[in-house]
């Protein structure tokens, strides 16, 4: 074998080991047989730097590499909301929000998040990363979503300031959430923190 085709070789042998690695960490969400999520495993360290961290200072996390835009905003709702930490924007969802306009408009970003309110048990993107890790959920599903779903406007409403009540879309959506938690708040406990919430966001 001469040179050339040794070195075409060998880089073939490097590819197929490169997509191999890709593949074994890749988690595909399908339905109806067709890919509507697509994610690869990550280490994610756990309070420190990365470059300081060994082996065991790292969880197994998620990243987003191709996947229908609602799929991916339910996956934004189920797994980065709840790991939001006060003053700290994560980065994944800044993304999302800055550049959901080019694959999916306001209304429809909307009309998912009202339809999210409202899912009792909706938790198919997260099921499905739990089977993954061989974990399972058991918790109020009906107030985390209707909580995730504040946080989230909360969020997009802190990124786009006045420019987020200036679109006469997203401005009469806090309208209806508002008037939403106020009803739910009569029937549901636990509804006080995302009533404050939704006051913060109106102010």
């Amino acid at each position: 074998m001469n040179a050339g085709k040794w070195a075409l070789h060998q880089s073939w042998v490097y590819f197929s080991v490169i997509l191999h690695q890709v593949e074994s960490n890749t988690v595909r969400l399908r339905e109806y047989g067709e890919d509507v999520l697509v994610l690869e495993k990550v280490d994610i360290p756990r309070g420190a730097a990365l470059e300081n961290s060994d082996s065991g200072s790292f969880n197994c996390g998620y990243s987003v590499m191709a996947g229908k835009a609602q799929k991916i905003l339910e996956y934004v709702l189920e797994t980065r909301i709840d790991a939001l930490v006060i003053d700290e924007l994560d980065q994944f969802l800044e993304d999302f929000l800055l550049t959901h306009d080019a694959f999916m408009p306001d209304n429809t970003v909307c009309n998912f998040l009202k339809s999210y309110y409202f899912r009792p048990q909706y938790k198919s993107t997260q099921s499905a990363l739990a089977a993954e890790n061989g974990a399972s959920f058991s918790f109020n599903e009906e107030i985390r979503s209707k909580r995730r779903v504040v946080q989230f406007v909360s969020v997009w409403c802190s990124l786009l300031r006045i420019n987020f009540f200036l679109n006469p879309v997203t401005n009469s959506f806090v309208e209806e959430l508002f008037c939403l938690v106020i009803e739910d708040r009569k029937r549901l406990e636990g509804m006080d923190d995302i009533v404050a919430r939704m006051a913060t966001i109106r102010a």
